[in-house]
């Protein structure tokens, strides 16, 4: 997973025609995606960059980024693609965690992801399968308040057993577990 929503959202920015040349260099270049305000706008920049290096015809070629997730990266993005990108630089940085988590979660590309059903999905977090667990369990009354201190339960049988098959999950890089419902 490429969890980098610290770092700005770039590409490299070069064509089919000179890639396959090999003077990607020539014409190629790294973008701060955070300098447009759209894809549109994105695009507009694209036009002229390609026709100020005299390239009939281009083929946009994206050959590397950093600073947004692997599930919202493709070397040939359509214009619907760029548009997804865009809405999710836009996003706050817990929303850009959420969707984060749910790609890794679900391997979902970003084709399939809408920001409203990603927190819609959301659980909450947990140190592990067994706290998520017994964190479902209590919050939905399932544990008598004066419940004997000589019962235990397994909470990680409980994860492992049940509740796993209904909740999709990913880990971030500080160990903390991402729940959402598995529609």
């Amino acid at each position: 997973m490429n969890t980098t929503t610290t770092n700005t959202a770039k590409l490299f920015v070069t064509d089919y025609a000179s890639y396959n040349e090999g003077k990607q260099f020539e014409h190629g270049h790294w973008v701060d995606l955070s300098e447009f305000s759209s894809a549109d706008e994105f695009q507009e920049y694209l036009e002229n960059h390609f026709e100020e290096c005299g390239i009939e015809d281009p083929e946009p070629m994206f050959t590397d980024f950093e600073g947004f997730p692997d599930s919202f990266y493709s070397e040939s993005m359509s214009a619907d693609e760029m548009a997804k990108l865009f809405d999710f630089i836009n996003l706050d940085d817990d929303d850009k965690k959420l969707v984060e988590m749910y790609a890794e979660a679900t391997g979902y590309g970003f084709d399939d992801i809408d920001v409203d059903n990603v927190k819609d999905s959301f659980q909450g977090t947990a140190d592990s399968g067994a706290d998520f667990a017994e964190r479902i369990a209590e919050e939905l009354g399932e544990i008598p308040e004066n419940m004997s201190s000589w019962i235990c339960i397994d909470w990680n049988a409980s994860w492992h057993c049940n509740l796993r098959h209904d909740y999709n999950y990913a880990t971030d890089d500080q160990g903390d577990m991402y729940f959402f419902l598995n529609h």
